[in-house]
């Protein structure tokens, strides 16, 4: 765990296009939003047992 005293500090480790804007990105709360609804879709169709056979 890394802790930063300054958000700009978060730039020499993370691109901006990933970072909110409120730490200093491009990434606005509508993309966050989407990016969590499609990580959860996936996760509950590939669980922690992987990916279904579709063979």
């Amino acid at each position: 765990v890394f802790f930063h005293h300054k958000v700009e500090e978060l730039l020499d480790y993370f691109p901006r296009s990933v970072l909110p804007v409120e730490f200093g990105g491009d990434l606005q709360v509508d993309t966050m939003k989407e990016w969590v609804r499609k990580a959860n879709k996936d996760h509950q169709e590939n669980t922690i047992n992987g990916q279904p056979n579709f063979y």
